[in-house]
């Protein structure tokens, strides 16, 4: 080959690769332009996610607090019947005479004190001693001022009937 055809050759090789790498840099400026216009478009698509949301939870706050449905308030206890009351009394009463029962046959004597039989089921309830042997149980229920008494020569299991029944809701409703 001749010089001049050596010549050609380099410069023809020269125009090439800068052709080449103008094709490659302009590649690369759009890939660039697309990447930015993609983090553009996602960063603008989620900019209205918050106010959605912020929307959504504003009228659902609304909802629940203007009518609030039953699993986040419940319907309030019912008032208790004037049976539920009195069952309740009489298992007061039970479960004390037991406790003074098993203080008797433990100590073979009647305590002085219901705090001396160790467990008073309410600062209601009045204890007397009847006799060596026997004593009376009251406490007041109901909004009249009534009193329910137990006497120890009462059967006991008679005197509380079926309260635990009533007070559990099974009967009287």
């Amino acid at each position: 080959m001749t010089e001049r055809q050596d010549k050609s050759t380099d410069e023809q090789d020269k125009d090439y690769y800068r052709v080449l790498s103008d094709v490659m840099t302009d590649q690369k400026q759009r890939d660039e332009r697309r990447a930015k216009s993609a983090v553009h478009r996602a960063s603008r698509g989620s900019s209205t996610m918050p106010g959605v949301v912020a929307m959504v939870c504003g009228v659902l706050s609304v909802y629940f607090w203007t009518s609030p449905p039953a699993f986040i308030q419940p319907d309030p206890f019912p008032t208790a019947t004037v049976e539920q009351v009195e069952a309740g009394a009489r298992l007061s009463l039970y479960f004390q005479a037991r406790t003074i029962n098993f203080y008797l046959r433990d100590n073979g004597r009647l305590p002085r004190t219901l705090e001396e039989a160790g467990r008073v089921e309410s600062e209601e309830i009045q204890y007397q001693r009847q006799s060596e042997r026997v004593y009376e149980l009251s406490i007041p229920y109901g909004e009249n001022g009534a009193r329910l008494t137990y006497r120890s020569d009462q059967d006991l299991i008679e005197f509380r009937g079926d309260a635990m029944d009533v007070v559990n809701g099974r009967i009287g409703q």
